[in-house]
């Protein structure tokens, strides 16, 4: 990308070749305002002057660096398919544990990994893979803290949520054990964290590698247009 400015921080880069290590200081002001195009963080104390300690590792044109990141991309999908294989194993130990903790009766499981007890039968249709499906949840960590619920949602009005099903709309664990119910059932959702929220922590609410309970009701399927 050209320079932002003289002397910016593009121009450090530029002055550095494959395997060059260097030191660089530049006035946070100027940076934040005319490279970040944002404010000071209140951490950066104003007129103050930020060090970069910046070695280029590779130097690449556009094609390359295209193919790189293809590459760098492909190793972590593989790596954290490895990950998700080994946590899904320790969150299936754990979540054996509960049912057997909770006394739940007529457990069953999804082929990629769901347990799911079906607390109340419904008489409609099972929805299959693009139908819009309605459903009312309420969703709690083992340890029974509630971190999300659709019947007390400002946002949607305590409407239950609305979706496609197996689009990958919501997380996996839901498109697949959400097909297994009739229209009107309600059950319990057990889901390993490979196939709910995975490694990735999302804030104080959803640690990394969080097994979720989610108590749902399918309230309504719309079968799609052929």
């Amino acid at each position: 990308m050209a320079p932002t400015m003289k002397g910016g921080l593009e121009n450090a880069f530029m002055m550095l070749s494959a395997g060059d290590s260097g030191v660089f200081k530049l006035n946070a002001d100027t940076l934040f305002n005319k490279t970040f195009g944002q404010p000071l963080p209140p951490f950066v104390k104003p007129g103050s002057e930020l060090t970069f300690r910046i070695k280029a590792e590779r130097v690449m044109n556009q094609a390359e660096a295209e193919t790189y990141q293809q590459e760098l991309m492909q190793k972590y999908m593989e790596e954290s398919k490895v990950r998700a294989k080994k946590q899904t194993k320790v969150d299936d130990e754990k979540i054996q544990e509960y049912i057997k903790e909770q006394n739940l009766e007529n457990v069953q499981k999804t082929e990629s990994g769901v347990y799911y007890v079906v607390t109340e039968q419904g008489k409609g249709q099972k929805p299959a893979p693009g139908d819009e499906v309605a459903v009312h949840y309420k969703g709690t960590h083992l340890n029974g803290k509630e971190f999300d619920s659709s019947y007390n949602n400002p946002m949607s009005g305590g409407e239950p949520i609305r979706f496609p099903l197996g689009q990958g709309r919501v997380i996996q664990g839901w498109d697949d054990a959400i097909a297994e119910l009739n229209e009107g059932s309600k059950a319990i959702l057990l889901i390993p964290s490979p196939l709910a929220y995975g490694e990735q922590e999302r804030g104080p609410e959803m640690p990394a590698n969080s097994i979720l309970r989610f108590d749902v009701e399918l309230v309504d399927v719309k079968k799609a247009e052929k």
